[in-house]
């Protein structure tokens, strides 16, 4: 942007044959463009579905736009300095809010369905939502549909949800991508595409926009939350409004007084006067309709000729095209990187301006080059952001710089390195990236603390102890090249230690003490365990704040519709993943109960045959033991709050005559009895359903458990199927073993004979070809 240079492509890279559909007619007419020039983006086929747990089968399915905001997305938290869950537990939910308003995606379904069923869809709110569930993000989530001001209105119901506390933090973005000819086309018939192939915003020669492709994310939180949490601030956002343009003299034609009442509305929301913005990055179509229409409601809003000085105005269309649903965040990406450099950056194409447009007169000026942006005499640097959708719905949005701060001084002899990546190779390529990175950066405490709190801990996990950045640099570059240096810990992330440090008070008590005592090399190993450590309470960091470092490496592999008409639209030189194919079959295995849980705390033990259930809740004794026969919501209401008590569940015997009605049964029982634990936050640490039941009535049990936990339901489940006719000292011997079990998660285990069995998968043989 600095060099005013533009990006611009003749069509899709590609096979003329394979770009058959993207062919113009001069003039346009018939659904055809009269221009193939765009803003194109490559790899728009490439996705990483694995890192974000989606099956590779489902993603070809899922809209290109959806699974690249998802990964830039990410990105933009990882540049924020926070993983998802460690922004959620500080701010409080987390809402989405996305613009968007192409579906080319779903018309390739289309086509390639032929009257069939279409093999992909491009809904809009799964685009916001997917990103919620990927990140297990708690807040509002929505997808917004304005045509080209979506984003910047994303943006501004954001800010409001914040304002009222609907969500704590919010990502927010824009995508948009020409994946199908017609969009071209539509535009085209509108006459709204540059003829010549430049969008000249401002230009005498301005004739029409040039559509282009981007993927925008940004992160907001309220200031004093982020100053409070130590966040790195890039700009304040001040203000923000939404209106529309009513009636004027064409659907299309915009209204000058409506544009300067948006700006208006935004800056007296954020209670400054117009004459402190020097900037406004400009809507800035490159039409000879708009441009002069916007000028003059720039002239309104921000005091034309009276200003004490000339209001200078940029338009990013005239550099990468016009992003559509994605232009307005795309507009705040360029005035935070103004804000950030305090540099005014050339508006293209400027060196002869519409003589339609008396700038002086307006108050406007025009950077022909990159200036310096000194600061106001009477504040801090403030710049405004205008976008508008086709219909007249407008937005506008005023920013100023960051608040300054005071450098954290920061003096530590060992600090930690930590990787990590589905597997190795991807460490080693991050390792590479990094080396550069980290000489780059002024705070390497920072940079080092960003690493472990920033980036979400994966499977293949790396890290070292060092001292100074010399140690770093060689570190990296030891990984880099394959060799884990001698100090390094090396894991493969969760196993079986890590259930005893998270599952027993004496595991957490010795995480507690190493990171109070800054011991990094237990720490590390720790780490690469599978251990959860909070590496904000190591005592250094006190006061550090996330630096920018290469995000998280993605891999790119191809997910397309097969077969589409527009195949020109395959950019990448990726091929389609060959995924190796494992079959995997259930099965018995005995494994003896460990002592990594904890048969402390309050318990209760409800249900089944009254005699045997009362003899075991005598037999086991414990603060709140029990036997109990009442209705699942009395039965945790026994529990104190916030006790975190174990419930165990007796299932009533059952007879084996109808064991599919006792299996629905006993399943509907468990169900209102996990929604009722749900409802209670904090009573209960675990549930053991305990019962003799058939088959079908475990097997039901357990699917039903494993379901609570996919749900996020914070409570263990485990379902034992015990022996038929089990004494009271049997049941007794058993729930005893079970409470003191770890249990890391749902699962299934069968007391039969003196022995504890426990179902897992193991690897299987392919089946006989023929098989079904």
């Amino acid at each position: 942007m600095a060099a005013a240079r533009g990006r611009r492509q003749r069509a899709r890279p590609g096979s003329g044959g394979a770009l058959a559909g993207w062919l113009v007619r001069p003039g346009g007419g018939g659904g055809r463009s009269y221009t193939r020039t765009g803003g194109f983006l490559s790899e728009i086929d490439c996705f990483d579905p694995l890192y974000f747990g989606i099956s590779p089968a489902d993603a070809e399915a899922i809209d290109p736009q959806e699974r690249l905001f998802l990964e830039t997305a990410w990105h933009a938290l990882e540049d924020a300095g926070s993983t998802p869950a460690r922004l959620q537990a500080r701010s409080g939910p987390v809402g989405v809010y996305v613009g968007v308003m192409n579906a080319g995606y779903q018309w390739l379904a289309a086509q390639q369905a032929a009257g069939g069923p279409a093999p992909a869809t491009s809904s809009y709110w799964s685009i916001a939502n997917r990103l919620s569930y990927a990140a297990n993000l708690l807040g509002p989530s929505l997808a917004v549909d304005t045509a080209c001001s979506s984003s910047l209105t994303a943006l501004h119901l954001a800010v409001e949800a914040l304002r009222r506390g609907d969500c704590g933090a919010a990502v927010v973005g824009g995508v948009n991508l020409i994946v199908h000819p017609r969009q071209l086309g539509n535009l085209s018939e509108a006459r709204m595409l540059s003829p010549s192939g430049d969008c000249r915003a401002f230009g005498a020669d301005a004739d029409g926009f040039v559509d282009g492709e981007g993927v925008v994310a940004l992160v907001l939180k309220p200031l004093a939350a982020a100053l409070r949490d130590g966040d790195r601030v890039e700009a304040v956002i001040l203000g923000t409004a939404l209106n529309a343009g009513g009636r004027t003299s064409g659907f299309s034609v915009p209204s000058p007084t409506a544009q300067a009442r948006v700006a208006a509305e935004a800056m007296a929301r954020a209670g400054i006067e117009p004459a402190s913005v020097d900037v406004v990055e400009t809507h800035g179509t490159g039409t000879s309709l708009g441009d002069p229409i916007e000028a003059t409601g720039l002239a309104q809003a921000f005091g034309g000729v009276d200003r004490p000085r000339p209001l200078w105005i940029g338009a990013l269309k005239a550099n990468i095209g016009h992003l559509e649903a994605a232009a307005g965040v795309a507009g705040m990406a360029k005035a935070v990187l103004q804000l950030r450099h305090r540099r005014i950056a050339p508006l293209r194409h400027a060196a002869s301006l519409n003589p339609r447009i008396d700038l002086e007169a307006c108050g406007l000026a025009v950077p022909a080059t990159a200036i310096d942006w000194p600061a106001p005499p009477d504040g801090p640097r403030r710049i405004g952001v205008s976008s508008f959708g086709a219909g007249g719905a407008n937005a506008h949005v005023v920013m100023q710089e960051a608040p300054a701060r005071d450098a954290a001084v920061t003096s530590v002899l060992r600090d930690l390195l930590v990787l990590s990546g589905p597997d190795r190779e991807t460490v080693e390529r991050a390792a590479a990236r990094l080396v550069d990175a980290i000489d780059a950066c002024a705070d390497l405490p920072a940079a080092l603390h960003t690493l472990r709190v920033g980036r979400r801990a994966c499977a293949y996990r790396v890290a070292v102890p060092v001292a100074g950045p010399r140690e770093v640099r060689a570190a990296l570059q030891s990984l880099a090249g394959g060799r884990p240096p001698d100090a390094a810990a090396v894991g493969s992330g969760p196993g079986g230690l890590a259930r005893l440090l998270e599952e027993t008070a004496a595991g957490a008590a010795l995480v507690a003490e190493r990171l109070a005592a800054s011991d990094v090399d237990a720490l590390a190993r720790l780490w690469c365990e599978g251990a959860e450590v909070d590496w904000d309470r190591l005592p250094w960091v006190a006061g550090l704040v996330p630096v920018a470092l290469p995000a998280t490496l993605f891999r790119r592999e191809r997910y397309w519709l097969a077969a589409t008409p527009a195949t020109g639209i395959r950019t990448s030189d990726a091929t389609a993943p060959v995924h190796e194919i494992r079959f995997l079959e259930a099965g018995w295995f005995e494994e003896p109960a460990d002592s990594a849980g904890s048969a402390a705390g309050p318990w209760l033990l409800a249900g089944g045959p009254p005699a045997l259930a009362a003899g075991a809740a005598q037999h086991l004794g414990g603060p709140a033991s029990g036997w109990l026969r009442l209705d699942w919501n009395g039965l945790i209401d026994r529990l104190p709050a916030a006790s975190g008590g174990d419930l165990v569940v007796l299932l009533e015997r059952t007879t084996g005559a109808d064991a599919a009605g006792e299996a629905h049964d006993l399943a509907l029982a468990a169900i209102d009895g996990l929604s009722a634990v749900l409802a209670r936050p904090g009573r209960v640490r675990r549930v053991l359903l305990a019962t003799d039941a058939g088959e079908p009535a475990v097997e039901a049990l357990t699917a039903l458990a494993l379901s609570a936990a996919q749900e996020g339901l914070d409570v263990r489940i485990r379902v034992v199927a015990i022996p038929e006719a089990a004494t009271v000292a049997e049941l007794s011997g058993l729930l005893a073993e079970e409470r003191a079990a770890g249990a890391p998660g749902a699962g299934l285990v069968r007391r039969t004979g003196g022995r504890r069995l426990v179902r897992r998968l193991s690897t299987a043989d392919a089946p006989a070809a023929g098989c079904r």
